[in-house]
């Protein structure tokens, strides 16, 4: 929403009317401020998109040019396929709706027709496309089936540097990706 304020002052001249027009609210030197501001954001969501890339080494797996979604999600793979339970990783995992899980084994449209179903502790339906949820990507586990979320933020490397700490026998290496 644009608004604006501004003052009118009438001035005679030759038996003219004339408006001297000037805006008031923004001031005009806001407005070189705002530009700078949403300059910073939309450079700040570029990088985000961009994110870095990382090489990632687990349990003798190698896997290269990973974005920070898909280098969590490997080391969250990496530790359930070494037996770490989900439960055992949220609890290294701060925030809410981490995990989608359903009673069952399943996968494609059962596994979505029952997410569906789920609510978050807000009460709200999850969003399915928020998840890892195709049928390689979900984790069955103890008659359960997990989705792990897509939606990390700053928080990734920090929950990757959590469960290599815990979880030493994993013998997780990750670093920057050199290549593009």
């Amino acid at each position: 929403m644009d608004i604006r304020c501004v003052r009118l002052k009438p001035y005679n001249f030759e038996n003219k009317v004339l408006l001297d027009v000037q805006r008031i609210i923004p001031l005009p030197e806001a407005a070189s401020y705002q530009v700078q501001i949403k300059e910073k954001v939309a450079e700040q969501r570029q990088s985000r998109r961009e994110g870095g890339k990382y090489d990632l080494t687990i349990t003798g797996k190698e896997f290269s040019n990973l974005p920070k979604r898909r280098l969590i999600y490997n080391v969250v793979r990496g530790a359930i396929e070494s037996g770490v339970s989900p439960e055992d990783l949220q609890s290294l995992m701060p925030g809410r709706n981490r995990w989608l899980t359903v009673e069952g084994e399943c996968l494609g449209s059962d596994f979505c027709d029952k997410a569906q179903n789920k609510r978050t502790s807000r009460g709200t339906s999850f969003k399915l496309r928020r998840f890892f949820n195709n049928d390689d990507e979900l984790f069955h586990v103890n008659g359960k089936t997990y989705a792990l979320t897509k939606m990390w933020g700053r928080t990734t490397i920090t929950i990757i540097d959590k469960i290599k700490a815990k979880y030493p026998e994993l013998s997780i290496d990750y670093r920057e990706s050199a290549s593009e």
